[in-house]
């Protein structure tokens, strides 16, 4: 009886186990759906190692830049505003101004892409 007493408490000890993994799972979930919601960032794209984030305002700014009927020194000349996620995550506040030649050497990523590499580098 003593073994099914420790192959249970083995089981129970792997449920737990099983259980804060996910729970810690579950707030890096919540905490970077709240930052993006709370940031209303919809706009997301990664520039080396860093993701980065940006509301309706700087969409609409990277639209411009790439729009080839939109004067050329207006494009040369405006920025898009981001947040460094990784870093703003990790309680670290760190926003970035873009130019158009920055921007050429992004790529974007949609919102579930940008979460997923957050929950890697979300310490």
């Amino acid at each position: 009886m003593a073994w099914i007493y420790k192959y249970m408490m083995n089981d129970i000890e792997n449920f737990k186990n099983t259980m804060a993994t996910w729970n810690t799972y579950l707030l890096k979930e919540d905490k970077i759906q709240n930052f993006f919601d709370e940031n209303e960032l919809i706009f997301f794209f990664q520039k080396g190692d860093n993701i980065y984030g940006a509301n309706e305002d700087g969409r609409l700014t990277f639209a411009t830049m790439n729009d080839k009927k939109e004067d050329k020194r207006v494009r040369d000349e405006i920025r898009v505003l981001a947040i460094n996620l990784v870093k703003s995550i990790n309680d670290e506040k760190s926003e970035s101004m873009f130019n158009m030649k920055e921007m050429k050497k992004i790529k974007i990523l949609d919102r579930d892409e940008a979460e997923k590499i957050l929950h890697k580098k979300i310490k």
